[in-house]
């Protein structure tokens, strides 16, 4: 229950100290009335039997307070995952009530900063992260269970201002933001959410706040009395990547000003000044990707009740839009993607699908696009290859179309990484070969994360390029990735092994010293051949996929280890009924 004059007594010791008790008790009692303290507590018990959104639902009914806010808006809200919402101040409670009602119908797990007044209202204690902005106190244990929210994957939502909106010259504004949500953020890792409220409270307040702030703070159960039968509209934004934070050339204050205003831009519909991403699509109905799997070729399975489907999707079904979600979900974990809700394109509908399904779990684990040459050269040119959007053949790059898959858009979704899932792909692919065993070669874009230092990036061009380049410059990027003669003669010097052994452990050495490790399909594609049965033939950067650089990769399949062959292809190590 809510008992102002011990809240009161704890914020503003000095106060009561200081003036007689027959003035202090009159002023509480004036604010017990202002406060509708009876009238809440009264509220309270009556729906103590409520907790968390639900509660926040009940007030709102109560008052009969809406909030309107478009479907794009809604479809903004990601369903899973950390992320922390910041929010423009401009009433109090009933905008606080508001976002807990709207992001907790999409997000069950979410919390919200609040003070310690609100915190004595039992039933939304489990949606509540207690912070102080009476006495502005630094509070070590509410940063904790911050961090600890993040870390658990939740969604919490913060107002920067700390504090309700005042009027200004300019309107209603937020008063000075304060930086400690965007340290929690990039700590955590985590992307940052607009939300713009479009609302004000009486004049009253206002008048009140410019006398004296603390006391106009009192006043909010008051303004949320007198707003009902009314509304609001929230305008939601698209994510910031916590990585579109990182701006080391700015400081902190000035980073703090720019996202206050991407986020009164949003609110003025105009766009805001950080890159943003689309939130995902939510998850298919597993019924019905199940279904469009069980319809597909079935080429093995595994003894850990995995599945290896090939699938052909002409439309936009669901097994198709799930692996755009996971597609898109597993790519922005390692700093690439389209930063749109799904990753999918025209090339999809003409191209076939190596799923992995986990029977169990009932999901899709990964997948590859696999483009066959000898029907994608049948269609027109700009339904053909993908590789064409990025790369440029040159004359004498014929024979690659010939009974060769193109591959791309590999992924194993985040939840399954650390397990086999990639080597089971491999074992699909094997499957495909057994299949079809006329396949010449298999050629594509291998990925390198924008995300890697510049330095680290130009150590594994280098590398991948000495060993497995193409000089005959068969294949070049649209928009090449190239050294300068000064890098080339630094990277010559650091690669002194003498060998592709020695000089491999040179590369690893050094790009431990930025805490990362090879890009895995690199590697493993680099080890499945005998010498030139893997060629680099050209590396460019895809303004489209954040800017990540493009390796085009070729696999003359008759070289491949004979180890490789009976582990994948022969099936002598392959998945049980995946051998042939």
């Amino acid at each position: 229950m809510i008992d102002l004059e011990s809240a009161l007594k704890g914020a503003y010791p000095k106060f009561f100290a200081s003036y007689p008790r027959f003035f202090t008790g009159a002023f509480v009692s004036l604010f017990k009335k202002l406060f509708y303290q009876d009238r809440l507590n009264e509220f309270i018990a009556k729906n103590s039997h409520l907790e968390g959104v639900s509660f926040a639902n009940a007030v709102l009914e109560h008052f009969n307070f809406r909030y309107h806010v478009d479907n794009e808006g809604l479809q903004n809200i990601p369903e899973s995952g950390k992320v922390v919402f910041i929010s423009n101040h401009p009433l109090g409670a009933l905008d606080s009530l508001s976002l807990i009602s709207l992001i907790g119908s999409v997000r069950p797990d979410v919390k919200i900063l609040a003070n310690e007044l609100l915190f004595k209202i039992e039933p939304l204690k489990n949606t509540l992260l207690p912070i102080d902005n009476v006495t502005n106190k630094s509070a070590k244990e509410s940063v904790k269970l911050i961090m600890q929210s993040l870390k658990n994957e939740e969604a919490i939502i913060i107002f920067p201002a700390g504090e309700v909106s005042r009027i200004r010259p300019s309107g209603i504004k937020d008063v000075k933001w304060k930086e400690g949500f965007l340290r929690f953020a990039k700590k955590a890792q985590a992307p940052i959410l607009p939300l713009y409220i479009h609302g004000r409270n009486s004049w009253l307040f206002y008048a009140i706040s410019m006398i004296y702030k603390p006391l106009a703070a009192l006043l909010l159960a008051y303004e949320m009395f007198n707003k009902r039968d009314k509304s609001i509209r929230i305008k939601v934004g698209e994510m910031i990547p916590y990585e579109n934070l990182i701006l080391p050339e700015i400081k902190a204050k000035n980073e703090l000003n720019l996202l206050k205003k991407h986020l009164y831009a949003i609110g003025k519909g105009k766009k805001g000044v950080f890159n943003t991403q689309k939130c995902l699509i939510r998850a298919q109905d597993r019924l019905e990707v199940e279904k469009e799997l069980h319809r597909s070729l079935r080429l093995g399975k595994t003894r850990d009740s995995k599945s290896i489907y090939l699938a052909d999707c002409k439309s936009e079904t669901p097994l198709l839009r799930e692996i755009g979600r996971l597609r898109e979900l597993s790519f922005r974990k390692v700093g690439e993607g389209t930063g749109k809700r799904l990753d999918i394109d025209s090339f999809d509908f003409h191209y076939r699908h190596l799923v992995l399904w986990d029977e169990k779990e009932r999901e899709i684990v990964g997948a590859y696009r696999v483009g066959e040459s000898d029907y994608l050269k049948t269609l027109p040119q700009r339904e053909r290859f993908y590789t064409e959007t990025l790369f440029d053949y040159q004359e004498g790059s014929g024979y690659l179309f010939d009974q060769s898959i193109e591959l791309g858009r590999s992924f194993v979704q985040p939840k399954f990484w650390g397990t086999r899932a990639l080597d089971y792909l491999w074992f699909g692919i094997g499957a495909y070969l057994r299949e079809y065993p006329n396949t010449r070669y298999l050629f594509g874009p291998v990925s390198l994360s924008a995300s890697y230092p510049r330095v680290a990036r130009e150590m594994i061009i280098f590398f991948y390029k000495r060993y497995f380049g193409c000089p005959r410059g068969l294949v070049l990027s649209k928009n090449r990735y190239l050294l300068t003669r000064q890098e080339e003669s630094e990277y010559e010097a650091m690669f002194s092994g003498g060998s592709y052994e020695e000089d491999f452990k040179i590369l690893k050495e050094n790009l431990s010293h930025f805490n990362l490790s090879i890009p895995t399909l690199y590697k493993q594609y680099s080890e499945l051949c005998e010498e030139g049965g893997v060629k680099f033939f050209d590396f460019g950067v895809d303004p489209d996929f954040e800017n990540c650089i493009d390796g085009f990769i070729v696999i003359e399949v008759s070289k491949i280890k004979e180890s490789k062959k009976k582990r994948y292809i022969y099936g002598e190590s392959a998945p049980e009924e995946a051998k042939a």
